[in-house]
């Protein structure tokens, strides 16, 4: 997905999410209480969804994550609905507008993804439009509720934050899963204790507004919300998302007869402002965090069509035959019972004589290139120029390296008492050899020959949303797997 579908699909889903007034306020004025409007919000997803919890070794991480964020928010939306009820549905959304500036700090101070000021610009941008829009009508009037309603964007910025940076392994609706069933989890404690008027909807026309609050302000707007904001980052998402509020102004106008004023469409000029301000990021997780790369999506194999006669890169020949039939054996052999024996297997096969597979092989213009990636296996193509050294790393899943010209070595590390990388032992491998490495093991490459090294590195899993580290080997120092710190360590001689 490009940035400027992904902006577009954020905003969408922001709007729809903005309509949430409409049903909130005709359940409260149905009796039930701004939690159990929240709960079921949430419920109903948690329910179709169930099955979706993924809890296996490579995705229980991101489910966790997003429980805790679906719980928070669970929260947030309660005391959003609880100010709807009180406050103009305009004064409650610019408190709930400030959810930017929480994202951008929270993915700062959480996950060291370091705002650029073009990104903290546009976020004083919609706060200030927020401001522009409420006029004085917050002085003083009803200033409690207002302080409880923080707690909403609050909330969402931690959820902006946790999407981008932490749930790609999940895919789009195997994210919205553990999100509603945070929440549903968090609010059932409030919602046992409540009288039965305000937690039982009284009739079927106020059913009815309980699905489509379900399914028209969570399930489908967090779906194409979750599909969306990592391909932007937590800045842009949290921008883009801001779209929301000019959608509040709409709905209190419509649904309400409250005023549509001129600061509030100068407030909505402000957010399309601040979603050209802010750039776009994807998430490490998405990135592909190589110095040079190139992305070819695992579904030019995985859905029945023919192999890619185009790499996207200058190759001598239109098609690759030899490597599409190596990609085919690395398939299969990952999803064999024993796939790390399997994939050894088969690579040794392929680099027994390395001058043939040298020839079946295209020239890639980069010097990574992802031939294809999917659930199951990742296949790259390495080259390593001589005198560049990669900074150790991990991998979180069983690699496998076949090299076919020059030659690697790989510094392997261990961890000391104190958490810092320390060198352990080094490992050539020459054209025509194959190395295996432990998906926990840190290891570090540079080429070990005149000319650049050439390999196959084969990985059991989606490398590039798997969550990894880098070490500073001069520190000791972890990090997180990103753009700019893969740039810092890399080095050159």
């Amino acid at each position: 997905m490009t940035a400027t579908w992904a902006t577009l699909g954020v905003v969408v889903s922001s709007v729809m999410m903005g309509s949430v007034p409409v049903f909130a306020r005709a359940l409260t004025d149905a009796g039930l209480s701004a939690v159990s409007v929240s709960f079921y919000r949430n419920a109903v997803g948690t329910v179709l969804l169930l099955g979706l919890l993924r809890f296996d070794a490579h995705r229980r991480s991101a489910t966790l994550w997003a429980l805790g964020a679906g719980l928070g928010m669970g929260l947030g939306w309660a005391s959003y609905v609880r100010a709807v009820e009180v406050v103009d549905v305009s004064t409650a959304g610019v408190i709930y507008m400030s959810y930017p500036l929480f994202a951008i700090g929270l993915a700062w101070l959480i996950f060291r993804q370091r705002p650029t000021g073009r990104a903290v610009l546009a976020g004083l941008v919609v706060l200030g439009a927020s401001l522009v829009a409420v006029g004085s009508s917050l002085d003083g009037q009803n200033a409690e509720i207002l302080a409880v309603a923080f707690a909403a964007p609050l909330s969402f910025g931690f959820a902006v934050a946790v999407l981008t940076e932490r749930l790609t392994r999940l895919r789009p609706i195997e994210r919205v899963a553990p999100i509603a069933a945070g929440s549903t989890v968090g609010l059932l404690p409030i919602v046992a204790t409540q009288s039965r008027s305000e937690t039982i909807p009284p009739d079927i026309g106020t059913w009815l507004l309980v699905f489509g609050i379900a399914v028209l302000t969570a399930i489908g707007p967090q779906w194409l919300y979750s599909l969306s904001a990592p391909n932007v980052g937590p800045a842009r998402a949290a921008v883009a998302g801001s779209a929301e509020l000019p959608m509040m102004f709409l709905v209190g106008w419509a649904w309400f007869g409250e005023a549509l004023t001129v600061n509030q469409l100068l407030a909505g000029l402000l957010v399309v402002l601040a979603v050209l301000i802010v750039p776009s990021r994807q998430s490490p997780a998405v990135s592909i965090v190589r110095r040079r790369r190139r992305l070819i999506p695992g579904r030019f194999y995985s859905d029945g069509s023919p192999p890619p006669t185009d790499y996207g890169v200058a190759m001598p020949d239109a098609t690759s035959p030899g490597l599409d039939l190596l990609v085919q054996d690395l398939r299969s052999a990952a999803t064999a019972s024993d796939p790390a024996a399997a994939v050894a297997t088969r690579l040794q096969a392929a680099v027994a004589d390395p001058a043939a597979l040298r020839e079946s092989i295209p020239h890639f213009a980069d010097d990574d290139v992802i031939v294809f990636e999917d659930e199951t296996v990742s296949i790259w193509h390495c080259r390593f120029p001589p005198g560049v050294t990669v900074p150790p790393h991990d991998h979180q899943m069983t690699a496998t390296i076949a090299v076919y010209d020059g030659a690697e070595q790989n510094d392997f590390y261990r961890l000391d008492e104190q958490g810092a990388v320390v060198l352990d032992e080094a490992r050539e491998v020459r054209a025509g050899e194959v190395l295996q490495v432990a998906g926990d093991r840190i290891h570090g490459v540079r080429c070990a020959s005149e000319t650049a090294s050439l390999a196959i590195h084969v990985y059991l899993g989606a490398l590039s949303v798997a969550e990894r580290s880098l070490f500073d080997p001069s520190t000791g120092e972890r990090l997180p797997m990103s753009d700019e710190n893969y740039a810092k360590l890399t080095s050159t001689s």
